[in-house]
């Protein structure tokens, strides 16, 4: 083993890690001057229950919107198919982990008790994830099924059969998802969400988010959805987000956001998107929580 090498991997990962860091604390700076928003790095999910704590008591409507992968697990989340380190996860066939693989392994101990916590404030805690609403074992037989792909969930890029084709990925899973039944696309996000609960242990079900229980918004390219606390919108969150946000029942306020994805944070991070949260009479608090590389 090159130890050397892998010295270098973790420095470089770590450089990376905090230069991203620094460009949305930068971003945020500079869009934020004058306007309520704020922007902080955490480094535990304890920070996210006293930032809604701190605002409640200044008797504010505070939502909670969370990622799930990487955010509340504790290992890379699914479709990654390298570890922290940079080393592969499966170095003999180069696969992704797959979703019941990781939702079992929470990052913080107390992730469970954190988000009772803020929700016995009446504070809606809602999932944002950029996962399909259907299992991904499931999309890969249906792709099966309906001739899409042989093997959709390892499909592989062309000019290098090492690394995952994921936009052959999203567009086979959006052609699955855009052509389903509401009915069937409902049943199987409801098992979706129940695997994902009794795995982690995470149980946000029952709230009052939505104004109707099964939310699906489809822009052509994507779908967005929700159910029951989880809302399955993509990588671009911000964007997404203000696509099913008519439908849902936040209160006007404050939205606490937390995420690991410097990608993810950044998409709430441009004018138009904020502009478009500022008109809804909501205020954004943006807290980062990248992944520990050394």
């Amino acid at each position: 083993m090159n130890f050397k090498l892998i010295n270098i991997t973790f420095i470089l990962m770590a450089i990376t890690s905090q230069l991203l860091a620094q460009d949305l604390a930068s971003r945020a700076t500079k869009l934020f001057i004058g306007r309520s928003h704020t922007f902080m790095t955490i480094k535990s999910y304890d920070e996210v229950a006293e930032r809604v704590e701190f605002l409640r008591g200044r008797s504010q409507n505070v939502s909670v919107l969370s990622d799930w992968d990487d955010t509340l697990n504790q290992t890379p989340g699914a479709w990654w198919q390298k570890n922290h380190n940079g080393s592969w996860f499966c170095p003999h066939t180069k696969r992704f982990r797959l979703e019941h693989e990781v939702d079992d392994q929470l990052r913080h101990p107390e992730t469970i008790q954190i988000i009772d916590r803020i929700r016995s404030q009446d504070v809606p805690f809602m999932v944002t994830t950029a996962r399909p609403p259907i299992i991904d074992v499931t999309l890969q037989e249906l792709a099966k099924n309906k001739g899409l792909h042989a093997n959709l969930m390892d499909a592989r890029k062309t000019d290098n059969p090492d690394l995952i084709d994921y936009d052959e990925i999203h567009r086979g899973v959006y052609a699955i998802l855009s052509q389903m039944p509401q009915d069937e696309l409902l049943e199987l996000t409801r098992s979706k969400i129940n695997t994902m609960s009794s795995m982690s242990g995470v149980n946000i079900s029952g709230q009052d988010i939505a104004i109707k229980s099964h939310i699906i918004v489809d822009d052509g390219h994507s779908l967005y959805s929700y159910h029951d606390g989880f809302a399955f919108i993509g990588h671009k969150k911000g964007p997404a987000l203000l696509m099913i946000l008519p439908h849902l029942n936040l209160p006007k306020g404050h939205l606490v956001i937390v995420d690991d994805s410097a990608n993810a944070l950044g998409s709430y991070l441009n004018e138009d998107v904020i502009d478009s949260f500022e008109r809804s009479d909501y205020t954004l608090h943006l807290l980062h929580y990248p992944v520990p590389t050394i």
